[in-house]
């Protein structure tokens, strides 16, 4: 009679955890990851409205812009603009590959493609321009890191980098574990909120993917290991932007990063009002102000 009683408590418990898993994430729904961002977002010619990138002409002085993961250019958009009407240098934010359309398009790619696609950018702007500086957001903070790392040019920003996911005590392992281990098997979150902030007018104007991939995350997190072992090549001025209550990027990575790096000129600055997408938060026009003074030096 136990043995049939606890048999039945394991199934009742297991379908629980289905349902939940089935609620939340991607498993067993492989062909419905584009369903929800359909439903949600006016497209035209297949592409997610106002997600294309841009280009603000200004003088010789230039800026390339990474935006976030599952995110477009279009966060990128009020930086761009002031660093245009306030410096008068050339601004443009790139739209990175598989993103402005399906959340499936982004499955088979990783760090690596979106890295490359950077690179070819920094190349073509510094053939064509005086200085470059590059700012990156979250995954974007990644690729101009590994810029930095590889590459010489004039400035670097990173506005809440991700080089190490937050560590949520009420899991036992790390969530890069979580991810390595099940991410295959439950392919995309469906989130709950579309973007990582506090600010219900950031969150209401943001463009991004409502079912975020988790393979492209798995699959790059050696590489971001591998970017993490190399701060010390950095050796430009570096403006570091990041919140202790960012629930995505580890604030400690950051920190890190700021002891790590040969840069004589450095900053790392906090704005614990907001949370992972600072540029979409309530410390947005602090974000961008910051921006435009190291610009300025």
């Amino acid at each position: 009679m136990k043995r049939k009683y606890w048999r039945l408590i394991a199934s009742v418990g297991l379908f629980i955890i289905i349902v939940i898993l089935f609620q939340f994430t991607g498993i067993f729904q492989k062909n419905s990851i584009d369903d929800r961002d359909k439903a949600y977002w006016n497209y035209s010619d297949g592409k997610i409205i106002d997600s294309n990138p841009f280009t603000l002409q200004g003088n010789d002085d230039c800026w390339l812009l990474i935006h976030s993961y599952v995110s477009t250019p279009d966060e990128m958009r009020p930086l761009a603009t002031a660093i245009n009407t306030e410096l008068n240098h050339t601004v443009k934010a790139i739209l990175l590959r598989g993103h402005g359309t399906y959340p499936s398009d982004i499955v088979n790619l990783t760090l690596d493609d979106w890295y490359d696609q950077a690179e070819q950018e920094l190349i073509q702007l510094q053939k064509d321009c005086t200085n470059v500086n590059v700012v990156g957001s979250s995954l974007g903070g990644t690729i101009t890191t590994k810029l930095a790392e590889e590459h010489d040019f004039n400035k670097v920003v990173l506005v809440n980098p991700y080089l190490k996911l937050s560590h949520k005590p009420q899991y036992v392992f790390e969530l890069e574990s979580y991810i390595r281990w099940f991410s295959d098997i439950l392919l995309y979150d469906k989130k709950t909120k579309l973007i990582q902030v506090n600010d219900p007018v950031g969150l209401q104007n943001h463009i991004a993917y409502w079912n975020m991939p988790f393979q492209p995350i798995k699959n790059s997190l050696d590489e971001i290991e591998n970017i993490r072992n190399n701060f010390d090549k950095i050796n430009e001025p570096i403006l570091i932007l990041h919140s202790h209550n960012d629930v995505t990027a580890d604030y400690k990575s950051v920190e890190l990063l700021y002891d790590c790096v040969e840069s004589e000129s450095k900053q790392l600055k906090w704005y614990d009002d907001s949370v992972h997408i600072l540029l979409a938060d309530y410390n947005r026009t602090q974000v961008i102000n910051d921006i435009i003074e190291f610009g300025k030096k």
